[in-house]
Parts: structure tokens; C-alpha cells; sequence
């Protein structure tokens, strides 16, 4: 995504005080769309897509936090199992967590994810949240989702202000366009 996408019609526009020109935003945004793609290669080359030099404990740990470890770890060759064309060889829930997992690999303090927890049960999901939170602890979370984000799995069940705050967003947008928008900072 290079800048000129983003170009202002009228005004400027900074990203944390600076111009957004000043950026490459590719290596500030990362971006998990609903249609992503999974390749005909071992299940750590997929992931390495993003971290070329990622260990593979990395690998296992960011597996681990997405719920995806004890299943990888039971593939006839763990990480190095095929994944198939278009990866085939996995469920749809399980392509789109190997997915986010390659996005957030790629460290970026921005991430933009369309519906990353479709297709995922109750447990599932709120377990790809708690991680999603704990690692974009520093960084910015947007989440578009049909499924709503329950504000205790983004704050791990914190009382208070902010857990009303998302609680809100979320009923807003879902009141309007019945679709879920999550904002977590």
C-alpha cells in the first residue's frame, strides 16, 4: 500500500505528526483481508511469508497463541507439512488463523483485520482476541467483524471505562449497519 493510495482530496494528513507521504505505510499497516491466500508450501514457509528469519519457536508460540499449536503439532510433519494449493489441506477457520498469524508476524504498529474470527467458535474466538489484544498492546487494533467482539474477551474481562467504551462502538455500528467495527487501542 504505498502512500499515493491515501492521497487527501482537500487538507493534509499526518500520521503521528507527521505528513503520511513521509511514510511507507507498508511497513506501518498490516492488513489481513476476508479473501487471503494460503500457498502449495510447508506450513512455516506460509508463515515465514511475513518474518523470513522467524525462528521456529517463534512459529510454535504465535501457533500456540491463536489456539493453533496442538493441531500443528499433530500434522504428519508439523511445521513442515505441505499446506496444499490454496491451502487445501486445512479447514477454513484454521487457513484463516495460519493467515493473521503470517500478519502478525510481520510486526506492524497498525493492524486492519477484516472478519478474523468468521468461522470461528465461541472459545476459539475469544482466544484469537485475547491474543489479537495482548500483541497490539502497543500499537492500534481495528477489527471488522460480523461477529461481535465481546468487549471481556478484548480486556480480559476488565471492569471500567475502556470495556464500556468498545461495548459502545461495537452497539453503534451494529445498530446501524449490523456489522460489528471493534476498535481496541
Amino acid at each position: 500500500m504505498g502512500s499515493t493510495s491515501l492521497s487527501a482530496a482537500k487538507g493534509k494528513y499526518h500520521l503521528n505528526g507527521q505528513p503520511v507521504r513521509n511514510w511507507a505505510l507498508g511497513d506501518v499497516i498490516g492488513f489481513l483481508p476476508q479473501q487471503w491466500d494460503l500457498f502449495d508450501m510447508s506450513l512455516a514457509d506460509n508463515l515465514r511469508l511475513a518474518d523470513p528469519q522467524a525462528s521456529d519457536g517463534m512459529l510454535w508460540e504465535m501457533l500456540d497463541s491463536l489456539a493453533l499449536g496442538t493441531w500443528a503439532r499433530d500434522l504428519p510433519h508439523g511445521l513442515d507439512t505441505p499446506m496444499g494449493e490454496y491451502g487445501a489441506a486445512v479447514s477454513g477457520g484454521q487457513a484463516r488463523r495460519i493467515a493473521l498469524a503470517r500478519v502478525m508476524l510481520a510486526r506492524r504498529p497498525i493492524l486492519i483485520l477484516d472478519e478474523p474470527l468468521a468461522g470461528l467458535d465461541e472459545a476459539t474466538r475469544s482466544t484469537v482476541v485475547q491474543c489479537l489484544v495482548t500483541y497490539q498492546s502497543e500499537g492500534l487494533l481495528i477489527i471488522a467483524s460480523h461477529v461481535p467482539v465481546k468487549a471481556a474477551d478484548a480486556r480480559g474481562g476488565q471492569e471500567g471505562g475502556r470495556r464500556e467504551s468498545v461495548e459502545k462502538v461495537q452497539q453503534l455500528i451494529l445498530d446501524k449497519d449490523g456489522m460489528a467495527l471493534s476498535l481496541v487501542p
